[in-house]
This record gives structure tokens, sequence and C-alpha cells, in this order.
């Protein structure tokens, strides 16, 4: 019979081991999941994956347009936000919405789904999210700020649409894609540009009062 406790107590000192070199005493544990890997004739072989967050601050807004993509930072005449683009500020404002439980949490179960401009459409048939396609000279699209909380919205309707059942969104990752070619006829170059998004879903497991319960999804 297999010796589970021990495997148990393996687990814990290794997640014990990461949080002690942890720099902070302001972090809580998350566990992801603990799957099966394989087996062999002697040895169960488990998957963990884990993570801890801190609970430092991150101040979101939505203030300035930005360039579509492609890292180039703001595009409202200042130079600044380079290393960043729209893709970044959506995704930073639409996990700025999750709701997270409060307490002694962890989340198990997770499921990760993708979406494509293409894949959801409004009721004049364009996308929910960017996308641009260009010929001959490429002019990288400058972004609104109307846009970027229109985008975020977009995004949070896209991860309701897409949701398995009793999961919660536990991150949105926008980020911009290039895909290069040449027209036929013309052989001249072009540009086809997209926001793509992988949105993470997991069940949260809280513990309050020595118990564990479900958090309710709706």
């Amino acid at each position: 019979m297999y010796d589970f406790q021990t495997t148990y107590d393996q687990i814990i000192g290794i997640l014990s081991e990461y949080n002690e070199s942890i720099p902070t005493t302001d972090k809580q544990f998350l566990v992801a999941d603990v799957s099966l890997n394989g087996t062999t004739n002697s040895d169960v072989i488990f998957k963990v994956t884990y993570s801890f967050g801190t609970k430092e601050a991150t101040i979101v807004t939505n203030e300035y347009p930005w360039y579509w993509g492609w890292s180039l930072g703001r595009c409202d005449g200042s130079g600044q936000g380079s290393g960043q683009d729209a893709a970044d500020i959506i995704s930073l404002l639409a996990n700025d919405e999750i709701n997270t439980p409060s307490g002694t949490a962890f989340y198990v179960n997770v499921a990760v789904r993708e979406a494509y401009p293409n894949d959801f459409l409004d009721t004049n048939g364009d996308p929910l999210m960017f996308h641009d396609y260009q010929e001959v000279a490429l002019n990288h699209q400058c972004i609104s700020v109307l846009d970027i909380e229109q985008y975020k919205d977009n995004v949070k309707y896209i991860g309701i649409q897409m949701r398995p059942q009793f999961k919660s969104v536990i991150d949105y990752d926008v980020h911009d894609w290039t895909m290069f070619g040449l027209t036929d006829p013309g052989n001249e170059d072009c540009w086809d540009m997209i926001h793509h998004v992988w949105i993470t879903y997991a069940m949260w497991i809280v513990k309050a009062d020595d118990e564990i319960r479900e958090l309710p999804t709706n």
C-alpha cells in the first residue's frame, strides 16, 4: 500500500522551504494543483504546481492612450511607457477587477482557455478584441482610453462565455501577436496584428474556522 502520509509530508516540507525563502512577511500560499504524473513498479510520481503571492499594492489606472502592441509604450507624445503596450494595460485592468476570497485560500482544478479576435464578434460582426491588417507601410495603431476600457470589458465578457462550470477566472493574459507575410499578387509586405488572450480558471477553496469550503462562483 502506498504511503501517502510520507508524500504529504514531503510536499509540505518543499512548500515550507520555499515559503521561508520569500523575503517578506506579507505573503499568502496558493496551490494550483496536485496530479498524478506517472507510475513505475515501485513508485508513484506526483506533479505539484504551486505559487505564493505577496500583497504589495499595485495601482492600476486607465489614463493614457497606448500603442496596440510591440511594447511601444504610450502614444500621447510623452515617449513614456516603453516596454508595455495596450495589451498589457488591458490585462492589468481586467485582472484588477477579479474578485478573490479573503482569508486563507487556495485554488485547485486549473483550466486554461484561449480566444482569438474572430472567436467573439459584436452585433455588427466586428471582433471583440483588437485586430488590424495593413499592407505596404506599417502604421502602429494608437488605442484610446475609451477603447482600452471597452476591450477590457470585452475580455471579461469572453471570460464569462468560456468559463467552465463551477470555476472562477483567476487570470487574464492579453498579448499582441503579429503575422508577417507578402501580398498575393503584388509581393508587398503585409502585417496581420491581433490581441490574443489566455484565460485561466480554477476552483477557489477557502479555509475558515479550520474547515474547508468551496467559494461560490456566482
